[in-house]
């Protein structure tokens, strides 16, 4: 049986060792912008991604006046049945 203070160790170091875990993470993504931002790269990519959002927002506005037209034939629909 382990005490409360060595779980606590434990813990405290987990904690530790995900936290540098993510300052390192964050170091590798910081050069990575550093380089793609001098070569350009990320405004063709800001560029892709803008014009990707409009396909993919046209298809679901698309999407959705498919769904708003089929409710309203389904209310016509209803209208148009024998109420009780």
């Amino acid at each position: 049986m382990t005490s409360i203070g060595d779980q606590t160790t434990l813990r405290l170091n987990a904690l530790v060792q995900h936290s540098v875990s993510i300052a390192n993470m964050e170091i590798v993504h910081t050069h990575a912008i550093e380089h793609y931002e001098s070569e350009d790269i990320l405004q063709a990519l800001d560029v892709r991604v803008s014009h990707l959002e409009t396909i993919i927002n046209h298809e679901a506005w698309s999407n959705f006046e498919y769904f708003e037209d089929s409710n309203h034939q389904l209310e016509s629909n209803s209208d148009e049945l024998p109420k009780k």
